[in-house]
């Protein structure tokens, strides 16, 4: 009995849960707690910024703003008095999404200000929200000083930038953008190499052409490809491109002073260096960072169900 008497007694007392804890639950929670009456804006802002219907609204005027860009483009120039309209009907629909986009992310600063500038895709939505509406806001502060058609211009050209959020609404479109952003710092060696290879067949193709550039043959239709650097170089892009490769070649053969066989072997030669060689290079890099993505993200996704099975397994023990 007194060994007994003298035992200890251990309670367990297991924590209940009976799903994953999120953010919205510990919002839930403090709500309760403060005993408000109405839920906080960030709460309702979340809510919003889920909800499907606001969700596929934004995918919608992403799509609807392209269009509505492209229309505005052909009619910006055209002083047709019947298009007045148009464009009255075309300004409206571009502000209105503008708005709804300057609301989108006044939703998110109310969601999480800090947490919003954590994301690298909602610095990028703000970013091109921004820049396509300075210059219209800058007219605006300076007046019809600025209504020139180089400013016009630019007004454009911003407008245009809301386009690329449409990378930031599709997920396929942003295992895109992350696949050439991985790949820039390895493309970009490969890229100096090339330039590195361009550069000493440009100044070969000086010295090497030299007679057909000097040539006083009428009928030559590539005469200034090797006069100097620049000319080499964009040469060699063109003929990278494989565009013109052959007929370049046989303008060469017209001149007498220059051998038919060296000047061949010097196209072909760069032809299977830059285009078949770098070209497979920068190809093969970019399918491997595309499938280490995708291969990532299938990853952070099983580990994410299997995490939430697990929550789900231990919530149905508890409350056997």
């Amino acid at each position: 009995m007194l060994k007994e008497s003298q035992q200890l007694v251990r309670f367990e007392n297991a924590p209940q849960q009976n799903s994953i804890i999120t953010k919205e639950h510990r919002r839930c929670s403090r709500l309760k707690n403060q005993c408000a009456k109405y839920p906080p804006l960030n709460m309702w802002a979340q809510w919003v910024l889920e909800s499907k219907i606001f969700t596929r609204a934004i995918l919608f005027l992403t799509i609807l703003n392209t269009i509505v860009l492209g229309i505005q483009s052909e009619v910006f120039d055209n002083m047709d008095p019947s298009l007045v309209i148009l464009k009255l009907i075309l300004n409206i629909v571009d502000w209105s999404i503008v708005a709804i986009f300057l609301l989108e992310i006044l939703l998110k600063w109310i969601d999480d200000f800090f947490m919003f500038w954590k994301n690298n895709w909602n610095i990028f939505d703000f970013m091109v929200t921004i820049l396509s509406i300075l210059p219209e806001v800058i007219k605006l502060y300076q007046g019809q000083n600025t209504s020139g058609l180089a400013f016009m211009k630019l007004i454009r050209m911003c407008r245009i930038l809301r386009t690329l959020k449409m990378f930031s609404k599709f997920p396929r479109y942003r295992v895109l953008v992350l696949a050439i952003s991985a790949g820039i710092k390895d493309l970009f060696f490969i890229f100096l190499l090339l330039l590195v290879f361009a550069y000493i067949f440009a100044v070969t193709g000086i010295v090497l052409f030299q007679s057909y550039t000097d040539s006083d043959q009428p009928d030559l239709e590539y005469k200034q490809s090797f006069k100097d650097i620049p000319n080499s170089l964009t040469t060699l892009f063109i003929i990278f491109t494989m565009d013109h490769w052959y007929e370049l070649m046989l303008d060469t053969w017209k001149v007498a002073e220059l051998d038919k066989t060296i000047s061949s072997l010097y196209i072909i030669i760069w032809l299977l260096i830059s285009s078949f060689i770098f070209k497979n290079i920068f190809m093969g890099i970019m399918v491997n960072k595309f499938q280490a993505i995708r291969q990532d993200m299938f990853q952070e996704m099983q580990q994410i169900q299997i995490r939430q099975n697990i929550d789900l397994f231990r919530a149905e023990n508890i409350n056997r």
